[in-house]
């Protein structure tokens, strides 16, 4: 995997904080409208958070994230957050690939940030085994702080070749 091409995905990637309890996470901006970015994440990283802090790649600082919606109490649940105002350059939104179909034997890489790991944008890679209905299952170092990652899958080392597939 080509060094440009993490950081281009990096630049999507975000390093979630919450309270009540102290929580950390991931998330992945899927939009971005003149000074608002559109954050998804697991519900579970921000529960109970009305305004958790969000860091970019692009700057040290927090800034603060209105919870717009969320899917409460599910595992599987997604959130959605908003950021306004004086937003680092060079953010990019992730787009997803829907189309693609696994079959399993996939080699596979998230960002996220593990509470153990004291690297920020910490890489993993693994492999997607399989599906159980619509779910994947990926084989690699995932622990607290990888919920509401993008688990990215390349097919060559060239960006034009890989899909952002799902959410940890």
């Amino acid at each position: 995997m080509m060094a440009q091409d993490l950081d281009s995905l990096k630049a999507g990637v975000v390093k979630i904080t919450a309270k009540n309890p102290n929580r950390i996470g991931t998330g992945v901006i899927v939009g971005i409208k003149g000074n608002t970015t559109y954050i998804a994440t697991a519900s579970h990283v921000i529960e109970g958070d009305p305004s958790p802090q969000v860091f970019f790649y692009q700057d040290a600082h927090p800034h603060f994230a209105t919870v717009k919606g969320m899917e409460g109490g599910h595992r599987k649940g997604l959130a959605a957050l908003v950021v306004e105002g004086d937003l680092p350059s060079g953010i990019q939104p992730i787009t997803f690939d829907a189309e693609t179909q696994f079959a399993g034997g996939e080699k596979a890489t998230v960002i996220g940030f593990p509470r153990m790991v004291p690297i920020p944008w910490a890489v993993a890679e693994g492999t997607i085994t399989g599906l159980v209905g619509p779910d994947l299952i990926f084989t690699g170092p995932v622990e607290e702080g990888n919920s509401g990652a993008p688990l990215t899958v390349w097919w060559t080392s060239h960006r034009s070749d890989h899909g952002y597939c799902g959410f940890l």
